[in-house]
């Protein structure tokens, strides 16, 4: 199960989506602990999310941390989406945007298809990083080859103002389709005007 916990980073740009995913099974905490403690990425990550739910667990979000942080640091993306998202809200950790755009990357550069959206959001507001629509046409494109339908909204976005790429209604229209064919409701309501306004 996932919860998204969504913010804006311009009201008239991009959106970022910060996903923090919960643990599937938290029955049998003892297995899991023995597992995480043997070095097992996705048992240390799974214990990560019982301590910060309290889920089978006292609530410790300190220890969810060092648990996250054994598993992003053997490349489990998820830990590294989930550190993202404590790092740029400072919960268990200083609120740290350097440390955030460093996992980003990292899950980013596994293929995670969250963290592409997340860290092009990142570049295309510049706030945290340098800014680079380029990039950010980059991450998004390989987010939207992943099925994500709001990364075709974002690029739909970016072709509408014309930021780092050339203005083109045309292909608005396309990745709207295609966001909207992907479950993004945006892209749909985006989708739906655009084709009232031809009639």
């Amino acid at each position: 199960m996932k919860k998204l916990v969504y913010s804006l980073f311009l009201t008239t740009g991009i959106a970022c989506f910060s996903t923090q995913i919960y643990a599937q099974n938290s029955s049998n905490f003892t297995k899991i602990e023995q597992l995480a403690k043997q070095g097992d990425a996705k048992a240390q990550y799974n214990l990560g999310i019982m301590y910060s739910q309290g889920d089978g667990v006292g609530k410790d979000i300190f220890t969810a941390v060092k648990w996250y942080k054994k598993s992003a640091d053997q490349g489990y993306a998820d830990a590294q989406s989930n550190l993202v998202f404590l790092y740029s809200h400072g919960d268990g950790v200083p609120l740290d945007y350097h440390q955030a755009i460093e996992y980003y990357t990292k899950a980013a550069d596994q293929g995670n298809a969250t963290a592409q959206s997340n860290l092009a959001a990142m570049y295309y507001d510049g706030r945290e990083t340098l800014k680079s629509f380029p990039k950010a046409i980059e991450l998004l494109t390989k987010a939207s080859k992943q099925g994500d339908g709001e990364a075709y909204y974002n690029i739909g976005i970016m072709y509408r103002n014309g930021e780092g790429v050339p203005k083109d209604w045309k292909k608005v229209a396309e990745y709207m389709k295609q966001g909207c064919l992907h479950q993004s409701q945006r892209a749909c309501a985006f989708y739906a005007k655009l084709e009232e306004n031809k009639n």
